[in-house]
């Protein structure tokens, strides 16, 4: 209820804040706020020509679709993905690049990483409303499609947690951003991304599935692709990391933020 208070209270800071870091990624390139669309689109362009005419790979299950099918897979995999990984690369740093607001003692600090997540929440959801036009451009429009509004939010949820914990963590281990850096290729190919997790030995499958970043994935890949409902364990499940990381995220932040300034 404090977390939900201060950003009620802070509102106009935060929406000015986040249009400012959106804006600022952007500033002075000539197609500015067009390279939003473009590099989503780019991404699709060249997963769907590597695997329609050089690999000619097939995901299982979707083999009616061709290779189509697989760069529709593996574009799901990176809306996922990336969206964790560039709040893991860039919040361990977040607190240094904002040290004037860390020195003011009435700035609400929480403000910083949820501005950093909203920035990368807009790219999120431009690829995410990239796939749905792609998705129904090959599959037809369909009405679990509408079952994003449950699981992109807790994608969301779940960053935010991760942009809070680390954050914190960086003002204290300088080195957990090369960490990062590290933990985030071993994630890209830990994860279902260009394979689909029955390829996984059934040994492993266990393993996997504690990873939230392949329940999300497999989310997705159900309501868009397979075009069918979510079960009430996969619904609990991606909440269950949302909250979960929210919460532990948020609470590792309020308790280390009392010695930012003594860093600094």
């Amino acid at each position: 209820m404090q977390f939900l208070s201060k950003l009620v209270a802070n509102k106009f800071l935060i929406k000015q804040l986040t249009i400012r870091e959106i804006q600022g990624v952007y500033r002075g390139s000539i197609l500015g706020m067009g390279w939003v669309w473009l590099v989503p689109l780019l991404m699709l362009a060249v997963y769907t020509f590597v695997f329609s005419e050089i690999f000619r790979l097939k995901w299982p299950g979707t083999e009616g679709l061709g290779s189509l099918g697989y760069a529709m897979h593996i574009f799901i995999g990176m809306l996922v993905f990336q969206f964790v990984a560039d709040l893991m690369n860039r919040s361990p740093g977040l607190m240094q690049q904002n040290q004037n607001y860390v020195k003011k003692v009435v700035f609400p600090l929480p403000v910083l990483p949820l501005v950093l997540s909203l920035s990368s929440g807009f790219s999120l959801l431009v690829m995410t409303l990239v796939l749905i036009f792609f998705a129904s451009f090959l599959l037809g429009i369909s009405r679990e499609m509408l079952g994003l509004i449950i699981v992109l939010p807790a994608v969301f949820i779940f960053g935010l947690g991760i942009s809070y914990f680390f954050s914190a963590l960086g003002v204290y281990l300088p080195d957990i951003k090369q960490f990062n850096a590290l933990l985030t290729s071993l994630l890209m190919f830990l994860s279902p991304i260009f394979y689909p997790l029955s390829a996984v030995p059934e040994s492993w499958q266990t393993f996997y599935l504690i990873n939230p970043l392949a329940l999300f994935m497999e989310a997705i890949r159900t309501l868009v692709v397979s075009q069918e409902s979510l079960s009430l364990w996969q619904i609990l499940s991606v909440w269950m990391w949302a909250v979960s990381s929210l919460i532990s995220g948020y609470l590792l932040f309020r308790f280390l933020k009392k010695g930012f300034a003594d860093v600094f």
